[in-house]
């Protein structure tokens, strides 16, 4: 069957999973997202609202949503609260059908599981179904493209092209430069996930075609031991398009701050202050530690808005002599005299990361107890491997 046939046929004829080409698949709804990014970049509103009702008709986006959820995703076996997963080309084909009703059909709560964190404490996970993991992901492809054009350079945190390796090599930059900007407020923002107004964050995301299946998901609610919990605050971290309702949540920190930028994208000279994001995670650098307290108590304000507050306990302000811990690697300045500049820069990993992966490795080794030797070596050298290659960078 050729492969235009296999896109744009209705969802009534019969769908061969194993005819698609997903590369066309892909390269279709690459081509559209860059389409409604560069209608963003330009402010064609009217066009960015078109063409995001375009990708949330595109048999091509439900196709590669369905393939995300069910096939490439890292939770295809966990199931929500209806128990189903998918697991062959059948179920796959059935799954396209049902994306034919109308998106305004029942959103399911989501189902409460809990993960491991690094401290040793559990996180809460909302594990959405099947059917609403794929109708987020197909939303998702519509709004992000248009945000990606409005979000601030700084902003590191599940994006897509971006990493938390790049928010480390930014901050290296920043601590690096000549200037006098070495006073650093690292905030930690307490719940973000959990706490997010539902109304801010709805109005943000203004006229967005879809913008009340969002609201769904937001106020479905969460299964946990077969009590219904309501949701009031925060979008559930699990879902697939959590982390972008978070970012624009927390977009424009750099305008509250001051900072702006040349047309070309080149920072203004003389900005009184620096901010690296990765999610919910951010520094601030300053000149003073009475510039960073200055910029706490607008940050705090901000929040607030959203229902949002700093962890007191967690958000310090720091001069760089002293160093701070972020996204696992420390960084500081070390006297040295025989620099210009008096010290001398490092990025190493913090010591609290190098304690976990202590732990991590006893575990590991008392686990491959009685195991061949070529299992346990294997074992080993993947944890070995997994932290080198995180902090190859410093």
């Amino acid at each position: 069957m050729p492969m235009a046939n296999v896109i744009n046929q209705n969802y009534e004829q019969q769908l061969e999973w194993h005819a698609i080409n997903w590369r066309v698949v892909t390269a279709m709804i690459n081509n559209l997202r860059q389409r409604i990014y560069r209608a963003s970049a330009t402010g064609d509103l009217k066009k960015v609202r078109n063409l995001q009702k375009l990708m949330m008709k595109s048999r091509a986006n439900h196709l590669l949503a369905i393939r995300k959820v069910t096939q490439v995703n890292r939770g295809k076996h966990t199931a929500g609260v209806d128990n189903q997963v998918i697991n062959d080309h059948k179920g796959r084909e059935h799954l396209y059908k049902l994306l034919s009703q109308t998106t305004s059909e029942k959103v399911y709560p989501v189902k409460r599981v809990y993960i491991a964190k690094k401290n040793g404490k559990k996180r809460p996970l909302g594990i959405p179904t099947i059917l609403d993991r794929c109708r987020q992901a197909i939303v998702k492809s519509a709004l992000e493209p248009y945000w990606e054009a409005k979000f601030e350079p700084v902003s590191y945190g599940f994006r897509p092209g971006r990493s938390a390796h790049d928010a480390i090599q930014k901050i290296f930059c920043i601590a690096r430069a000549r200037g006098t900007r070495h006073w650093v407020l690292d905030a930690d923002i307490k719940g973000a996930f959990d706490n997010i107004d539902h109304n801010f964050l709805i109005k943000k995301i203004g006229g967005f075609p879809e913008r009340n299946m969002i609201k769904q998901w937001l106020q479905a609610g969460v299964l946990e031991h077969g009590n219904y919990i309501p949701n009031v605050a925060g979008t559930p971290q699990g879902g697939i398009i959590s982390p972008l309702l978070a970012n624009i949540a927390l977009h424009g920190m750099e305008t509250l701050l001051g900072i702006q930028y040349w047309k070309n994208g080149t920072p203004k000279q003389g900005q009184p202050y620096a901010v690296v994001r990765y999610a919910d995670d951010f520094v601030v650098f300053g000149k003073s530690r009475e510039e960073c307290e200055t910029a706490k108590i607008k940050l705090q304000i901000w929040l607030a808005q959203r229902e949002l507050a700093l962890s007191e306990e967690k958000t310090s302000i720091k001069h760089l002599k002293e160093g701070f811990d972020f996204l696992g690697f420390n960084i500081r300045h070390y006297d040295n005299r025989h620099r210009k500049r008096g010290y001398i820069l490092l990025t190493k990993p913090s010591k609290e990361s190098m304690k976990r992966y202590k732990q991590q490795m006893r575990m590991t080794w008392k686990g491959i107890i009685g195991m061949p030797t070529q299992e346990g070596i294997r074992q080993l050298n993947a944890k070995i491997i997994g932290w080198c290659n995180y902090y190859r960078i410093n």
